[in-house]
């Protein structure tokens, strides 16, 4: 074997090493970036999940606030209805 051969050879070598290098990192490149997405994907979700429950309460309040104020409004014109029969009943 000559000493150029010799050179192709071990050039040959080194090509795939690299090409195989190169490939071992483009792949854990992708799954490194993959892990992130997947990773902010399952934040939103959770995050999600947390803002529709806030909401369901924020709406079960403002039922429960119309409903107390549906109930107060009834009572004072109860009261306003009442302060009349008791006013027409003194006269």
């Amino acid at each position: 074997m000559t000493n150029q051969e010799f050179i192709k050879m071990i050039e040959k070598m080194h090509k795939v090493e690299n090409n195989a290098k190169w490939k071992v990192h483009s792949v854990l490149i992708g799954v490194g970036f993959a892990g992130i997405i997947y990773a902010l994907w399952i934040s939103g979700q959770n995050k999600s999940k947390i803002i529709s429950s806030q909401q369901a309460e924020i709406q079960v309040e403002r039922q429960d606030n119309l409903h107390l104020s549906f109930l107060n409004n009834q009572l004072k014109s109860d009261r306003a209805a009442q302060d009349i029969i008791i006013e027409n009943i003194s006269r």
